[in-house]
């Protein structure tokens, strides 16, 4: 085989074993790695009806062909579980340069399963697994926690996974941290290592994948690196910062403030003077082999603060700043700062936080969050994190707190999950993103902000957004099957795909071939989530985005246009108009499972 290995491990924390397993060419083939690879595991190995957070549950790692390739853009992996959050597939993509290590682990893809039966962390490479005691670890915060282990280790070819306290306490929001400053993994991606006593995982290596045709592909590579020199698309990349993002956002209407009660922020011009004015300093961070610098560390010149966190983006400032109606831009900081510590999602904690604020304007709280205030909104998340006082109402999540506080209505959620700042009321394909995603939403941070050049934000104004969708939808589920990264998607056109998976793989595809393993993919992660539930997908929208709007009342998400918009994007995808897609090679067993739960 060439790009990949054709090697799986499993990890067994529950028996302190492992097993290797090959993997035929076949599915590399028609799954070609990352999320495709992912999926196909996940449905292959976990029986329908686990409890997410129970032993059985399995955790995958997969990279793709171009992972750790020298690719410019293309240092990536994927993580896949069933989430606590919303009991169906979810899945995360970091990037950065832990992905080239766990590449070079000469493992496709790494299956955790079991649970230890004491905290633990554990360490794999080429050479193999060790597991150790994590419980002087257990409690710590994720930068600590990342110092101390990576420290027990030795070794400085490493990087580590951690989890915080909030992963610990198996929160609905926990997320996972690598590299000091990469928090991701929305729907409590941090809950199952926590059920699993799994404190955090190191990587290192020295395996080489073999390319089919390495010395066209560094001619190619090169080519494709004087285009990111060169390109208006790459230099837009680097510089469509944050300030530009929230001003956009605020202009158009599809900011959130309050608790997704309006589409602009009242003071949002503080946010981008902040940066403007020399109280913020910015620079771009790169991942491995790559230039782009589409990553940003950001610091805050203010003694009080104490420190800048790394990654901040659009999604942090539309959660934490825009739902919480905070314009303080060191303040925002501070706290995605706290909830990067205790490892919580800072979407999800900017959607915790405003509800909320609302539930304790309603009297449903006795000491609850306010809006503007990040001191308080700073405690709460810390008791949210630690299961202590009201906070436990919000340790599960916005439904399960919605439930318990009889305020369901007002709640805002897709199956449980809580949505990134673009509200669907303004642009409407966000609405049919979150509806046919695989775990609630379409990786919104690439998705949505991309979509500013890709032009999906005006397709109200275009025919048939659907298709307009789908082939973007296909394009990106090539890109996270490579790895690609998602944000360098513009400058990465079908016959670049066509010809990098060749000089890859050997094997040639043309874009229709490509399109058929992106539809495989979908249709797997579809019958997957369809054989989790008993009544249907549930593809509605929160009641707000179709019975409130905002922006003097004229922006609304009409039920007939999303129905439209659905039924098109079933049909264009060859599925039934139940959503359910067709038996194919791979999916049969999921098919016959899915029939039986409906």
């Amino acid at each position: 085989m060439y790009g990949v290995y054709g090697k799986l491990l499993i990890v067994d924390l529950s028996k302190m074993d492992i097993i290797e397993k090959e993997l035929e060419q076949e599915v590399f083939y028609e799954f070609l790695g990352g999320r495709g690879l992912g999926a196909y595991l996940l449905a292959k190995m976990l029986a329908p009806g686990e409890d997410p957070l129970s032993p059985n549950n399995v955790i995958v790692f997969a990279t793709g062909p171009a992972t750790d390739s020298g690719l410019a853009p293309a240092s990536g992996y994927g993580i896949f579980t069933k989430s606590p959050v919303t009991g169906l597939f979810t899945e995360a993509y970091a990037k950065g340069y832990l992905p080239s290590l766990i590449k070079r682990t000469g493992y496709d893809a790494i299956v955790i399963t079991g649970a230890a039966s004491h905290p633990s962390f554990i360490t794999i490479s080429e050479l193999g697994v060790n597991f150790y005691d994590a419980v002087e670890t257990w409690g710590m915060d994720t930068d600590t926690a990342e110092g101390s282990i990576l420290n027990v280790v030795g070794a400085t070819d490493s990087e580590v996974l951690v989890i915080g306290p909030a992963g610990e306490n198996m929160i609905a929001s926990a997320c996972l941290k690598s590299n000091r400053h990469r928090s991701f993994g929305r729907a409590g991606l941090g809950a199952v290592f926590g059920s699993k006593n799994l404190k955090g995982v190191v990587f290192r290596g020295g395996a080489k994948a073999e390319l089919y045709e390495s010395e066209a592909f560094t001619g190619w590579n090169d080519q494709f690196i004087r285009r990111c020199n060169n390109e208006e698309e790459a230099k837009a990349i680097k510089f469509f910062s944050i300030p530009s993002l929230v001003t956009v956002a605020n202009t158009r209407g599809f900011f959130t403030s309050g608790y997704w009660a309006e589409g602009r922020l009242e003071g949002w011009e503080k946010i981008v003077e902040s940066y403007r004015s020399g109280k913020v300093s910015a620079k771009g961070l790169s991942c491995h082999s790559c230039l782009l610098s589409c990553d940003q560390e950001t610091f805050i010149n203010y003694d009080h603060c104490g420190r800048g966190v790394k990654g901040l983006d659009y999604n942090y400032l539309s959660a934490i700043g825009g739902l919480c109606r905070i314009t303080s831009l060191e303040d925002i900081v501070s706290l995605v700062d706290l909830c990067e510590q205790l490892g919580i999602d800072p979407v999800s904690a900017g959607n915790i936080a405003s509800f909320a604020i609302e539930a304790g304007l309603r009297g449903k709280l006795d000491n609850p969050p306010l809006y503007g205030n990040s001191d308080r909104i700073a405690l709460f998340l810390e008791s949210v994190a630690y299961r202590k006082g009201e906070g436990v109402i919000f340790a599960d999540g916005i439904r399960e707190a919605a439930a318990m506080l009889d305020m369901p209505d007002l709640a805002v959620h897709f199956r449980g999950l809580e949505p990134a700042g673009f509200d669907p009321r303004v642009i409407k394909i966000v609405a049919l993103s979150h509806l046919v995603s695989g775990f609630g939403e379409s990786n919104p941070e690439s998705f949505y902000l991309s979509g500013l050049g890709y032009g999906l934000f005006d397709t109200e104004k275009r025919n048939n957004p659907a298709r307009i969708f789908v082939e973007y939808e296909d394009k990106m589920n090539i890109i996270d099957s490579l790895v690609f990264c998602r944000n360098a998607h513009k400058l990465i056109q079908w016959e670049n795909l066509i010809a990098v998976v060749f000089l890859l793989t050997g094997k040639r595809y043309s874009a229709a071939g490509l399109r058929a393993v992106s539809a495989r993919n979908l249709s797997t992660i579809r019958l997957f989530n369809l054989s989790e539930v008993t009544t249907g997908m549930g593809d509605s929208l929160p009641s707000r985005f179709i019975e409130e709007p905002i922006n003097n009342e004229k922006d609304l998400v009409k039920v007939e246009e999303l129905e439209l918009m659905l039924k098109d994007y079933y049909l264009l995808r060859g599925w039934n108009e139940k959503g359910i897609p067709p038996a194919g090679n791979n999916n049969q067993q999921l098919l016959r499972r899915t029939i039986q739960c409906l």
